[in-house]
């Protein structure tokens, strides 16, 4: 069984938590979420029936019954909290988009690699059925030519990139996302 902390109380975490606990190989044993998330980040644990709920990063990074951290906040945070955890001897699950540019990718890579962590992003699109249907497809396919994919969405990243609002006065929470792919 693998101990799993999940930091973060978003729209997301509960869909990882469920996938968690159903696939049984994983135990989530831990909720960390910023002060004012405290609430809701109890009624998860409560939801889910996680032991423990906090709002003391150290507290996780120093809990040596955690095998793996889930990092499930915005996306402009994603670099500084992995990199928080890979220092503190963790493995990491990044929810995607995995950091917001390549240097920050490769600083991760090159931590996880030095530690001998693993590091993954969760990007669930190998289970979707819409990737069942393409792979079931392609032999009837014939010789395909050219092969155009789009996975995009309107994240906080976009949201912080594009507001002409104070910083203070943002909500950064995500709006929209869409999936295509062509296939020639």
């Amino acid at each position: 069984m693998i101990n799993v902390a999940i930091l973060g109380t978003g729209k997301i975490i509960p869909e990882a938590v469920d996938a968690m606990q159903s696939s049984k190989k994983f135990h989530v044993i831990a909720i960390w979420a910023r002060p004012h998330s405290r609430d809701k980040a109890a009624a998860l644990a409560e939801r889910f029936h996680v032991e423990k709920f906090t709002t003391d990063l150290d507290e996780i990074a120093d809990d040596p019954t955690i095998d793996f951290v889930y990092v499930g906040l915005i996306n402009a945070v994603h670099h500084e909290y992995a990199k928080k955890f890979l220092a503190a001897g963790k493995n990491v699950i990044v929810e995607k988009p995995f950091t917001t540019d390549t240097t920050q990718a490769e600083d991760l890579i090159n931590l996880a690699m030095s530690r001998k962590l693993y590091l993954f992003e969760a990007v669930t699109n190998l289970y979707l059925p819409n990737f069942f249907a393409i792979r079931d497809a392609l032999p009837k396919l014939g010789d395909i030519k050219l092969v155009l994919c789009n996975y995009s969405q309107y994240s906080t990243l976009t949201k912080m990139l594009t507001s002409s609002r104070p910083l203070s006065t943002r909500n950064f929470s995500a709006a929209h996302s869409t999936t295509s792919t062509s296939i020639i």
